[in-house]
């Protein structure tokens, strides 16, 4: 791990805040499918929180995670970052789009 950490404090230095998704089965439950590959999804994201409806955080966000892949979202602060991870849990529905596991939209999966 020694020789990768300079790399990653470089990164997150130069780059703003990091943000790593954890692997799926943490983030959804395994028993709400049949069985949870880990193809992740964002289709078309637009999202504001409902306390601050004139601000929005996610204007229109596509993402596909392919099982076992690694993402890191880099960004300033408010950029949506841990926005985006906020509504692979669920914590939020997306005003548009929709959020994918396997092909799944989570509001019908997540419940």
């Amino acid at each position: 791990m020694a020789p990768r950490w300079p790399s990653f404090n470089n990164t997150a230095v130069a780059d703003g805040p990091l943000l790593i998704i954890p692997q799926l089965p943490w983030v959804l439950p395994p028993n709400q499918l049949d069985k949870v590959q880990g193809y992740v999804k964002f289709e078309g994201i637009k999202f504001r929180y409902p306390t601050r409806p004139e601000v929005p955080i996610l204007q229109g966000i596509d993402l596909e995670i392919k099982p076992g892949q690694t993402v890191a979202l880099v960004g300033p602060s408010g950029c949506g970052k841990s926005t985006t991870v906020s509504l692979l849990q669920r914590f939020y529905d997306p005003l548009e789009g929709r959020v994918l596991v396997d092909g799944h939209d989570i509001k019908e999966v997540h419940t």
